[in-house]
């Protein structure tokens, strides 16, 4: 369990203490600004669908798909991968700008975790012959679409948007975003079952036309933050306020000592924002010491 020591001191005259946290810790990053990192391994490479400039790599949408239920399972094109770098829980974000939009279904741009051929996680941006584009997302284990297909209707047209998933344990989810700021989820959390997926990655594909052209100008990978903690007394009452990563969850602690090991957990909060306010509701003891902190549940 990754944690961090967040301890303020409750006093008489209690004085709020505060540890700072970023939103997210990165562990990779790739601009593409006129080249592609080492750390890229291009699985069905095929140069005559994909070109890098100086402003990322331009991807053209190729006839096949991974899933192993269409005419065309297999026959995809530029898998882009890297080693998962995170050890644990991650934030798997790309940035995209559709050039032309597909026209053919179902060509899509997909965000990838990525075990083999079989078992993978998708969180795709797709459309279909009529004209609608829609997000979706779901996990295939050994083929077989294990999660329910959740989908979204989502047209972002020729402007930049952000595909984002999210892993907590085995539960994955899918975010959006138009900012690269403020996301917005788009399903409930699924399951799969491996919860270290060997590679991370992106493709384009799923367009029997090839019609569809999209931009990827970045690609991250972040660990959800261990979180700060800072106080003020509220009506006698420890008004915390808890700095992380949305959606990561949290165990708030508190302790009578430092020399103890008991801290007991006073909640489990699926941060909804950052930050995000928790009042204890038990009145501070007689103004006697006490120490909160964050814990980061993986």
């Amino acid at each position: 369990m990754r944690m961090t020591m967040l301890l303020v001191l409750l006093a008489a005259q209690a004085v709020p203490c505060f540890a700072g946290g970023s939103p997210q810790v990165v562990v990779f990053q790739d601009s593409f600004s006129g080249a592609i990192s080492s750390a890229w391994q291009i699985q069905k490479g095929d140069t005559s669908l994909y070109s890098v400039g100086a402003n990322g790599i331009t991807l053209r949408c190729s006839a096949g798909d991974m899933w192993i239920l269409t005419l065309h399972n297999d026959e995809y094109k530029n898998l882009f991968l890297i080693t998962n770098p995170a050890p644990g829980d991650f934030i798997c974000t790309v940035k995209c700008q559709w050039q032309s939009p597909p026209t053919n279904e179902f060509g899509q741009v997909a965000l990838v975790a990525y075990d083999d051929d079989g078992d993978y996680v998708r969180v795709d941006n797709v459309g279909n012959n009529n004209g609608t584009m829609f997000l979706e997302s779901f996990a295939t284990i050994a083929g077989v679409m294990s999660s329910p297909d959740y989908y979204c209707k989502k047209n972002f047209g020729t402007s930049p948007f952000w595909l984002q998933m999210r892993k907590q344990l085995t539960n994955y989810s899918s975010w959006f975003s138009t900012d690269g700021i403020n996301f917005t989820q788009t399903n409930s959390p699924f399951g799969y079952p491996n919860g270290h997926p060997a590679k991370l990655g992106f493709v384009a594909m799923a367009d029997p036309g090839q019609s569809g052209l999209v931009l990827v100008s970045s690609f991250t990978v972040a660990e959800p933050s261990p979180g700060s903690l800072s106080l003020q007394l509220n009506n006698g009452k420890a008004g915390l306020q808890l700095t992380g990563t949305a959606g990561a969850t949290y165990q708030v602690q508190f302790t009578t000592g430092l020399s103890s090991m008991n801290w007991t957990t006073l909640t489990n909060l699926a941060l909804p924002s950052s930050p995000y306010p928790y009042l204890d509701p038990t009145p501070v003891r007689n103004n006697a010491a006490g120490f909160y902190r964050a814990v980061l549940v993986p």
